[in-house]
C-alpha cells in the first residue's frame, strides 16, 4: 500500500493490510473485470460478484477456469445456474457431498475422477489460466504494484483505474 518500505511497520508493530485486487479476465481479448478489495475478503466471496457483473454487463460467459482455492460448492451453484461451464481445478481429496447446494460440483469431481486430472485439463483448457497471471504481471509493469494514496478509498480507485487505464491501452492496441 506503499512505496515507503516496510521499515516503518516494523519499527512501529503497524499494521496496515493491503489492496486486493479480484481479477475475472476474457482469455481471447484480455478484457479485465476488477473488484478491489482489503486484505480481510476472501477471494471466494467476491467471486459470485464477478461472475453477475459480467453477465450483467452482456458479457457470454461460456467457461470459469479458476485454481483450487476456488473449489467450493459455492462457487459451482451459480455457475451451473447460468449455463457456464466451471473449469475449476478440483482438490485431489474432493468427495461428491452435496449438502443443500446443487450438483454442479459433484458432477465435476465425477468428471475428473473418470477421465484423469491430465485430461480434464485439456478437456477444459485449463492451461489459459495462466492469462490471468500475465495481466496481473503487465498492469504491475506498466503502473506499478503499490499505490500512492494513503486514503483506503482513494487506493480502491487507484487500483481500479490501473486496470481500466490497461484496458483501454489494450483496446487500442487491438484496433491498430
Amino acid at each position: 500500500t506503499t512505496l515507503r518500505g516496510e521499515w516503518m511497520r516494523d519499527h512501529w508493530h503497524r499494521r496496515r493490510g493491503f489492496v486486493k485486487a479480484h481479477v475475472m479476465i476474457d482469455v481471447e481479448t484480455l478484457e479485465v473485470l476488477v473488484v478491489v478489495t482489503d486484505d480481510r475478503v476472501g477471494d471466494n466471496a467476491v467471486f459470485a460478484s464477478l461472475i453477475e457483473r459480467a453477465l450483467a454487463r452482456g458479457v457470454a460467459v461460456r467457461r470459469v477456469l479458476a485454481d483450487v482455492a476456488y473449489d467450493m460448492r459455492d462457487n459451482f451453484d451459480p455457475l451451473d445456474a447460468n449455463g457456464i461451464e466451471a473449469g475449476i481445478k478440483i482438490g485431489r481429496r474432493a468427495t461428491m457431498l452435496s449438502r443443500g447446494h446443487s450438483r454442479a460440483r459433484s458432477r465435476a469431481v465425477l468428471e475428473r475422477n473418470s477421465i484423469g486430472q491430465d485430461a480434464w485439463e485439456e478437456r477444459h483448457e485449463y492451461s489459459l489460466r495462466w492469462m490471468i497471471e500475465y495481466v496481473f504481471s503487465a498492469v504491475k509493469r506498466t503502473f506499478g504494484g503499490g499505490t500512492r494514496s494513503r486514503r483506503r478509498d482513494l487506493m480502491f480507485s487507484e487500483v481500479e483505474n490501473k486496470f481500466w487505464t490497461w484496458n483501454e491501452m489494450r483496446r487500442t492496441d487491438l484496433c491498430n
